[in-house]
């Protein structure tokens, strides 16, 4: 099977919500980010890379016992393209398959799973889930993809610059979960999606 790793983006300043967003409490796991890292290494992701910035020492200590290497981005406030590059540049190994995904967007095993086996199955350079016709996350790139994605900026759009340049090789996932199109941004979102994840688990 091809080896796949995982870069989680969790180094924002969760403004909007006004506490870290990876420190809250999502179903049985003690948080969002805890849910997220178990969910990963159980669809067989290796390795998973963890990139935190502001509140870095409340996120690590959080994660003393999770299956992730830690990476701090120091320049978190240049935006989320510098966060993914300090991710893949801490991939030490060289596998087949890039997933990546935001700590607010918490994802089951069984999406991630199911977006990982269409991928390998079709052989396309991107993978995307989507609900209804709206695509969602996490997304998984092709490692050939690697010179692209280590130069991306916030000025050129970052990720969307290299699925627009590919979206000719990117397949989408049909699923029937809503959740692959959450993002937990404010209050409100959590709650919401919160709802969400218990009315269906």
């Amino acid at each position: 099977m091809p080896s796949i790793a995982a870069v989680l983006l969790a180094a924002g300043r969760s403004s909007r919500m006004n506490t870290p967003k990876a420190l809250l409490p999502w179903g049985n796991a003690s948080s969002i980010i805890s849910y997220q890292i178990e969910n990963l290494s159980a669809a067989g992701l290796d390795p998973i890379i963890t990139v935190v910035g502001h509140d870095h020492q409340l996120v690590s200590d959080e994660l003393s016992d999770s299956n992730t290497q830690i990476v701090i981005n120091q320049e978190y406030d240049n935006g989320r393209s510098s966060s993914i590059i300090k991710g893949l540049s801490n991939i030490n190994t060289t596998p087949d398959g890039i997933l990546i995904i935001s700590v607010d967007q918490p994802r089951s095993k069984t999406i991630i799973k199911t977006l990982i086996d269409k991928w390998i199955e079709s052989k396309a350079l991107i993978a995307t889930p989507s609900f209804n016709g709206k695509s969602g996350h996490p997304i998984i790139f092709h490692c050939s993809l690697m010179r692209d994605l280590l130069s991306i900026t916030e000025e050129k759009m970052g990720l969307r610059e290299i699925i627009l340049k590919y979206q000719d090789q990117r397949i989408f996932v049909p699923t029937n979960d809503p959740h692959v199109i959450t993002n937990i941004n404010t209050p409100e979102d959590y709650s919401s999606a919160l709802e969400m994840y218990k009315s269906t688990n």
